[in-house]
């Protein structure tokens, strides 16, 4: 009896990385800060967005942390993090072209305290099915530039939707996300013969 295993990982409909890697932006080159539009794709996975995203350099640019407002822990988000336009809500979408298993990635406090400060719903969608929501309000994230890290792997999604707004839903959000890693579905076959 012949017994053979074939485990691949499942790769992104769209161009790029067909493994698991960490997506932190390091080695994106261009102007800071960059108008990316409502829509791109870095490392297979698409963004989208209703408002303008920007890539940012910590510590330059308008819409980049100021020096003195760098994430903490300090250096974790590295030198580059991509960002909405600073309106008073915020959306963004990460699409992939297949399902995967699970997710980690960090959104940063840019600004605000208090009835400013920013809450988020990230939602995680396997086709149009909600398949888990996670919520972190204004007293959770822990204060200015505190980092606050999200991971997810109770079933398997192909989309993730942040939504951010501030308590008070007056106030500008100021944010940024990254450290971004994901796992693609791991599937096994056992062939007799």
């Amino acid at each position: 009896m012949k017994i053979s295993v074939l485990a691949f990982a499942a790769t992104f409909a769209f161009s790029g990385a067909a493994t698991a890697a960490t997506i932190d932006f390091e080695n994106y080159v261009g102007d800071d800060p960059t108008n990316l539009g409502t829509s791109f794709t870095w490392d297979g996975v698409r963004f989208s967005s209703t408002e303008t995203m920007r890539m940012v350099r910590v510590g330059r640019g308008t819409h980049g942390f100021a020096p003195n407002d760098t994430p903490r822990t300090r250096g974790a988000f590295g030198n580059w993090f991509i960002t909405g336009d600073f309106n008073r809500n915020t959306n963004m979408m990460l699409s992939f072209g297949s399902a995967q298993s699970a997710i980690s990635f960090d959104i940063a406090d840019i600004d605000g305290a208090g009835r400013n400060q920013e809450e988020f719903v990230v939602e995680y969608l396997l086709g149009d099915a909600s398949v888990g929501v996670q919520r972190i309000d204004g007293t959770s994230v822990r204060g200015n530039a505190a980092i606050t890290p999200f991971s997810f792997d109770d079933d398997l999604f192909d989309t993730v939707r942040i939504t951010g707004t501030t308590p008070s839903g007056t106030r500008n959000i100021g944010w940024g996300l990254d450290n971004i890693t994901v796992a693609p579905i791991l599937a096994c076959s056992i062939m007799r013969g």
